[in-house]
């Protein structure tokens, strides 16, 4: 996964020499938005949730 600081722009460039087009990044990188972040880039401890996981 690229680090979320990375500008769209070079997002697409970087999938875009892989052989993926910008939808097929889309896909990718929003599939992996759900469920359980086990990610440095994510801050547990700052989080607050109203309903029950």
């Amino acid at each position: 996964m690229p680090s979320p600081i990375v500008p769209i722009p070079q997002l697409v460039e970087l999938f875009k020499d892989k052989g993926f087009s910008a939808r097929e990044m889309v896909t990718l990188l929003g599939g992996h938005t759900v469920g359980i972040a086990h990610c440095s880039n994510v801050n547990t401890d700052t989080m607050t949730m109203d309903f029950p996981i």
